[in-house]
């Protein structure tokens, strides 16, 4: 199985959540702004740790970013190039999404770009539970050696770990690469064609292992 997370690696989001954090802490009395780099350094990246560190109530954040982003008039869209690459997967793999985003915008998302067919589960951060817990929940007790998470968080590559798999880094999320590489991940990709090519040379040698 191959593991997604949400924001910065499939959807060009970016914009969008720092518009909804904006809406869900002004709902709070917090009229600080939000530049790019918000998420930079958030470890795990969620936006329940945002609200902490701005000392605000998480819950209710989370569910006011939500809802921001859900009536949001202009969605986010999938970075150039996820559409083909998870297509490719799809013949091949199983597929899952699991993020702090909820799994109603998750959903609305894959929907709306003809994905949601290609991917098997959906774990979004409504469930309370850590990301490595959600990951082994869908893995069972023995994970196999194809299996990798494909995240932008040194939080994600913590989680793949914790969960007994290999994860991927992307070059294109919200956190630095230089950052995420320090983690020590398994594989980095630059393009999102690298994901598929990552995949199949693991069950590659997955298989040659097993012969």
């Amino acid at each position: 199985m191959v593991l997604f997370d949400f924001d910065g690696v499939l959807a060009n989001s970016l914009d969008v959540c720092l518009a909804a954090c904006d809406t869900a802490a002004r709902g709070q009395g917090h009229l600080g702004a939000f530049g790019p780099d918000i998420f930079a350094d958030l470890d795990p990246l969620t936006f329940e740790a945002l609200a902490d560190r701005l000392g605000l109530n998480a819950t209710d954040f989370a569910a006011g970013v939500k809802t921001a982003v859900q009536t949001n008039p202009v969605p986010s869209q999938p970075f150039p190039g996820i559409p083909e690459m998870i297509a490719g997967l799809a013949r091949s793999h199983s597929l899952a999404v699991v993020s702090a985003s909820h799994s109603d915008v998750l959903s609305a998302f894959l929907k709306a770009n003809g994905l949601r067919p290609c991917f098997q589960h959906v774990l979004g951060g409504e469930n309370p539970a850590e990301k490595a817990t959600k990951i082994k929940s869908l893995l069972g007790e023995i994970p196999r050696d194809s299996d990798f998470f494909v995240g932008d968080a040194v939080s994600d590559v913590a989680a793949a770990h914790a969960a007994g798999i290999a994860c991927c880094v992307v070059s294109w999320g919200w956190q630095p690469l230089a950052r995420l590489l320090a983690q020590g991940p398994e594989h980095v990709a630059y393009d999102p064609s690298d994901i598929l090519a990552i995949a199949n040379a693991r069950i590659s040698s997955a298989s040659g292992a097993r012969a």
